[in-house]
């Protein structure tokens, strides 16, 4: 049918266009294409159902934000690093809400730590899919290959994407994250101000992203505070850190001592070893961690909670996705500061030491 060969090259006209940009008007194209006016009302009401174009009445024809001519599915693909993990589910969570709201669905899939592998399962999503929002894993996140397959996937599909927690250089600044940085550093300036005669000690994870991050604020607040080099402990943990807290606990038992655990499951393992050694939250060791939201669901102790809004992170990288597609030109990318949660026996133990000077 002529109508289909007329689609056809409006579809390779739209393709060399960007998204947002005007279509000749009516008559210019069917003048230019040497085709009655109902065969090009009946190519480009097809092409409009497909969501290649938009017509704005008294304004004319616009390429779509999707203007690869694919058809809108009104699905967002998530891929994140672990579905099983805390922080994962909260802000699948947040998306999820997200989306919802502005009649958009989900499709989440689980990441891989092999590049080959991710790109993969990304590469199977582009047809199902308007946009993509993508935590990846600390291994891709760094691989300079991960960024170029994804900068070329972005270009074949016309598909945003909108990275979480980690930004992936060379791909734009469609990214929403926590402020890993001035959390700890507050944190740890604070307690070491107000117990200045106590050691202070830090767990993190080695090889990650955002541990570097949180380290940096530590030793930033260790640097403008002057703390001598003997007062500090640094401990990093590979993934099996486990069984890795004999030392730590060997520096702490006869010294009173601050604990920043900048990791939810080194917390976990930190309290639970505490408990084992008999030693008392706050008046032996005050200790403060990363937490995820709901953090009093599993969490029993009296810490100084550094708190991850997970599911507003998730809520903010659903709206940059939609509002990308939507044709917004600029996107705020963000990091949202942790919430400090003090429990009330950590500020009376604080008080107390404060008026005993």
């Amino acid at each position: 049918m002529k109508y289909i060969a007329v689609e056809k090259a409006l579809s390779e006209k739209i393709g060399r266009l960007s998204a947002g940009a005007k279509l000749p008007t009516f008559k210019e194209l069917y003048t230019e294409l040497d085709i009655s006016q109902s065969t090009l009302d009946r190519a480009l009401r097809s092409l409009e159902e497909k969501g290649a174009i938009t017509k704005r009445r008294g304004s004319g024809i616009f390429v779509a934000q999707n203007g690869n001519g694919k058809s809108r599915t009104f699905n967002i693909g998530v891929l994140v690093s672990d579905i099983t993990n805390r922080f994962c589910a909260l802000l699948v969570r947040g998306i999820e809400a997200g989306l919802s709201a502005r009649g958009y669905r989900m499709l989440l899939c689980n990441g891989a730590n092999e590049l080959q592998k991710e790109i993969g399962i990304i590469s199977s999503m582009r047809e199902k899919i308007d946009a993509l929002i993508v935590f990846p894993t600390t291994s891709n996140a760094l691989n300079p290959e991960y960024a170029s397959s994804l900068m070329e996937l972005e270009r074949k599909t016309k598909i945003p994407f909108v990275f979480v927690n980690m930004a992936v250089g060379g791909l734009g600044g469609n990214f929403v994250g926590f402020d890993e940085y001035g959390a700890i550093t507050d944190v740890t300036a604070s307690l070491i101000q107000k117990v200045p005669d106590r050691r202070v000690i830090y767990l993190g994870q080695a090889g990650s992203i955002i541990g570097a991050q949180r380290f940096l604020g530590f030793e930033d607040a260790l640097l403008k505070l002057k703390v001598p080099v003997e007062k500090v402990g640094i401990h990093y943990f590979s993934n099996k850190f486990r069984n890795s807290f004999a030392q730590v606990m060997a520096e702490v038992r006869n010294t009173p001592s601050i604990i920043i655990a900048a990791n939810p499951d080194l917390l976990l393992d930190l309290i639970n070893i505490v408990r084992r050694k008999n030693m008392r939250i706050p008046d032996d060791i005050i200790v403060a961690g990363v937490v995820e939201e709901d953090y009093r669901n599993y969490l029993d102790a009296p810490v100084v909670a550094l708190v991850k809004p997970s599911t507003e992170i998730g809520g903010k990288a659903a709206r940059m996705a939609l509002d990308i597609l939507s044709g917004a030109k600029e996107t705020n990318s963000c990091r949202l500061k942790l919430a400090v949660r003090i429990p009330d026996e950590v500020r009376k133990f604080l008080a107390a030491s404060a008026s005993a000077k």
